[in-house]
């Protein structure tokens, strides 16, 4: 019989309830995204502002059921959030990232970075300056809450 196993990329191996569970990779980042969407979703709300989830909008390859992690009404800001802890695609991922906040009908984009491996390439935060403009910024998420008090 064939291993089960070999389906997965295999990162991780959770014990629920007394017995082992695989999570393949592409689960295990989604839950890690997660994470980080809620850290922002917290300061966001902590702050006071409206937050609209997953925000439907046409992305640049004429999708019209992309999705925006974050709207805020009141600073007409679209975020999206993207966490990385190890190397991977997600690199190469940022280029479309930028382009679908410039898409989205809204004054400005955010891109929140998080994870070792986008502190650890010096490579995206030279790319993600060189984007900078009046309708699109970065942070790293430990940066957002003060990112955020200076757009009020």
């Amino acid at each position: 019989d064939k291993d089960p196993r070999s389906e997965y990329n295999i990162y991780s191996i959770q014990k629920k309830r007394g017995t082992y569970i695989m999570i393949s990779q592409g689960k295990r980042a989604v839950k890690s995204g997660q994470i980080l969407e809620n850290s922002v979703e917290d300061i966001l709300v902590d702050n006071g502002y409206t937050v609209e989830v997953q925000a439907k909008f046409t992305d640049c390859y004429n999708n019209p059921r992309s999705k925006m992690d974050f709207y805020i009404p009141e600073l007409n800001l679209a975020i999206e959030c993207k966490r990385q802890m190890v190397s991977g695609t997600a690199d190469q991922k940022l280029p479309f990232v930028v382009a679908n906040l410039a898409m989205f009908p809204s004054k400005k984009g955010l891109l929140i970075l998080d994870g070792d491996h986008y502190h650890s390439r010096k490579g995206i935060a030279m790319y993600l300056n060189t984007q900078k403009s009046d309708c699109f910024d970065w942070c790293f998420v430990e940066d957002f809450a003060e990112w955020l008090g200076k757009q009020a």
